[in-house]
């Protein structure tokens, strides 16, 4: 127990999701022979095709063969893992996932997935993260265990990888990654982070030197569309959730808020 106490303390002291995912993925391997861990959160959780849809993955260690035909085939808005991770809160050996493809109780489109998946991983379990309002899980995967050894190693250390997993979730920020993927541009971010301090439109408009509050709404309708957002409400909460607006950093490591000033008038 030493050992894990003194690894998730230096997982937070590492600055970059990354190398936190590179520490932990190796203490997984070493430790309890999950040699590939998946990571990913879903931006829109308001059914379980829009959490696939808005998936955002990470991956140590899976087979890279295997991580081109998920890719190519789409493989990420079919698969069983990740729907159970959003829409279930409850930890799911793979094993079971198996026993019901093998017993037709699953759809094609899920079979599909699980048969392909079968090709490069034996055994795993996936484990539901929710940290406030960020919709989250890890599939840890192993490709020497057989299902019943697996389940058995499970059974007697599951409950602390378990603890585990879900405490890397507490610690870790997504916002670098997510503004980096969804093309979000710090005048975007300057914006939607005077929307989340509370100011209105024409407020915005004034604070940040644009003609026309056609500027602003134009700024804020991409920040929703990117962030798979409804409402610009939505929009907030997502934000500041994942750290993107408020105590959050740029893609540069800035305080956004320390940004403001140079971006009046752009």
């Amino acid at each position: 127990m030493t050992e894990e106490i003194r690894l998730m303390a230096r997982l937070r002291d590492l600055p970059t999701l990354d190398q936190k995912l590179d520490l932990f993925a190796a203490y997984l391997r070493d430790e309890h022979c999950y040699d590939g861990f998946t990571y990913g959160i879903g931006l829109d959780v308001s059914s379980s095709e829009a959490a696939l849809r808005t998936l955002f993955l990470k991956e140590r260690g899976l087979p890279a063969e295997w991580m081109e035909i998920y890719i190519n085939e789409q493989f990420g808005q079919n698969d069983p893992v990740a729907l159970h991770a959003f829409t279930r809160q409850d930890v799911l050996p793979v094993s079971r996932l198996f026993q019901v493809a093998d017993e037709g109780r699953i759809g094609p489109r899920f079979r599909t997935v699980l048969n392909r998946y079968r090709d490069f991983i034996q055994s795993g379990f996936v484990v539901p993260l929710r940290a406030g309002s960020i919709v989250g899980g890890m599939g840890l995967h192993s490709s020497t265990l057989t299902p019943d050894q697996h389940d058995a190693h499970f059974a007697q250390s599951g409950w602390l990888v378990e603890e585990m997993c879900r405490q890397f979730h507490d610690m870790v920020h997504w916002a670098p990654e997510i503004i980096a993927h969804t093309g979000l541009s710090d005048k975007n971010l300057a914006v939607l982070e005077l929307a989340a301090s509370g100011l209105q439109v024409d407020q915005i408009r004034h604070e940040l030197g644009y003609r026309t509050v056609s500027s602003v709404t134009s700024h804020l309708e991409r920040s929703r569309e990117r962030l798979a957002a409804r409402s610009n409400r939505e929009m907030i909460s997502r934000a500041i959730a994942l750290g993107i607006v408020g105590p959050g950093t740029d893609r540069n490591g800035l305080l956004i808020s320390d940004k403001l000033t140079g971006l009046k008038s752009a």
